[in-house]
């Protein structure tokens, strides 16, 4: 159950997103970095290596492809070691004493807003690499931004490694309200919205329902001058997807 619609927090044209509004194909990822390959479909190995976030591409050249943003893990600790939250610490020690699992392919510190992801494992089953496969939608969409933020670490936390805030127009009282109004955010989640989407123009987050049967993710990304969400409804899953 996929929903897409513009959330405009003014109704005027002048106070949606003023940047990147151009034809051109901007391609990120928080921490930035990360590896940019085009592949043909989900189960190719090889794809054409385009460079590390942030790019900027002619979208002309990638019709109908799909995108690789992989993360190298010693790449991501040395990137976050610097981030001044005991949290974060935690996370790079647990991870550092397992090496992270990615045994019979997959792997659980990431949680990703797409479908399809690839790991990278070496052969003690430790993650070596990983990162979201995206399928860009060039009629209403002109950026990826693969966000690598732990399971149940917040996004906040991530502030010092994203662009500074106002790198995208926002009218933050109007749409944090729309937010707790239409999606019932609480608004400790809408002030952390708006301000990943205004520095990096992206904010994924996720709300059990009330009776716990149902996960509710939201991914809120500036898309060619507007807001754009995407609603995506799935069973609770106790264990892993409920935390």
């Amino acid at each position: 159950n996929i929903k897409s619609k513009p959330i405009n927090p003014t109704n005027q044209e002048e106070n949606t997103v003023s940047q990147f509004k151009d034809d051109k194909l901007y391609i990120d990822s928080v921490p930035r970095g990360a590896t940019v390959t085009t592949i043909e479909n989900e189960n190719t190995a090889k794809g054409v290596e385009l460079g590390k976030t942030p790019l900027v591409l002619d979208p002309s050249n990638y019709k109908g492809k799909k995108f690789l943003i992989m993360m190298e893990m010693d790449d991501y600790l040395k990137a976050i070691q610097s981030i001044p939250n005991k949290e974060i610490t935690n996370w790079i020690e647990i991870f550092k004493n397992g090496r992270g699992s990615c045994l019979g392919g997959s792997q659980d510190y990431f949680e990703f807003d797409t479908i399809n992801s690839r790991v990278v494992c070496n052969l003690n089953g430790g993650l070596v690499a990983v990162g979201p496969v995206y399928n860009l939608d060039w009629s209403k969409e002109h950026r990826l931004v693969a966000l690598f933020i732990p399971k149940g670490i917040q996004t906040s936390f991530f502030y010092p490694l994203m662009p500074s805030k106002g790198t995208f127009d926002l009218d933050e009282q109007t749409y944090g309200n729309s937010l707790i109004t239409d999606y019932d955010f609480t608004n400790e989640q809408a002030i952390e919205a708006c301000e990943s989407l205004s520095r990096c123009g992206k904010y994924v987050t996720k709300i059990v329902s009330a009776n716990g049967k149902k996960v509710i993710y939201y991914t809120l990304s500036a898309q060619r001058g507007y807001f754009m969400s995407e609603i995506n409804e799935v069973p609770t899953i106790p264990g892993y997807n409920d935390r």
